[in-house]
């Protein structure tokens, strides 16, 4: 089980590197309890991240989008309790969520676990935006 985790993850890795950067990025997966989707964005000028969640599956959803700036601390983005999530039919649909991208350095990791006991549907929408007062 765990190696067909951590190949899963460097696939999903490997992929969100190809094709991430300032272009909007969408990942679609099913994690198994306990397992994570991981995406690396490479190096993008100041500015925001925005995202758009949706999480579906059988049960209660249960899982954290996490960000982090390789070499600093990961935070919480999001999870199944904040506001930014409303229930859809079979899950929650999480809209209307931005963090910063401050540094002119460095790759950024987002992290989805599933803390569930279930199978989770996980489709992830990651996009840039340029600020004008990001500095």
């Amino acid at each position: 089980m765990k190696r067909a985790l951590v190949g899963v993850a460097l696939a999903v890795v490997s992929a969100g590197t190809a094709t991430a950067g300032p272009t909007p990025t969408t990942l679609d997966m099913t994690l198994q309890p306990g397992q994570r989707l991981v995406m690396t964005m490479g190096q993008v000028p100041r500015g925001e991240f925005a995202f758009t969640m949706r999480a579906t599956g059988e049960g209660a959803k249960n899982f954290v989008l996490s960000q982090q700036r390789v070499g600093s601390v990961r935070f919480k983005v999001v999870d199944q309790a904040s506001s930014a999530c409303q229930p859809v039919t079979g899950g929650l649909r999480c809209t209307s969520i931005t963090t910063p991208a401050p540094a002119l350095t460095g790759a950024y990791i987002f992290r989805v676990r599933n803390l569930g006991t279930a199978p989770l549907a996980v489709t992830l929408r990651v996009t840039w935006h340029k600020l004008s007062s990001a500095g």
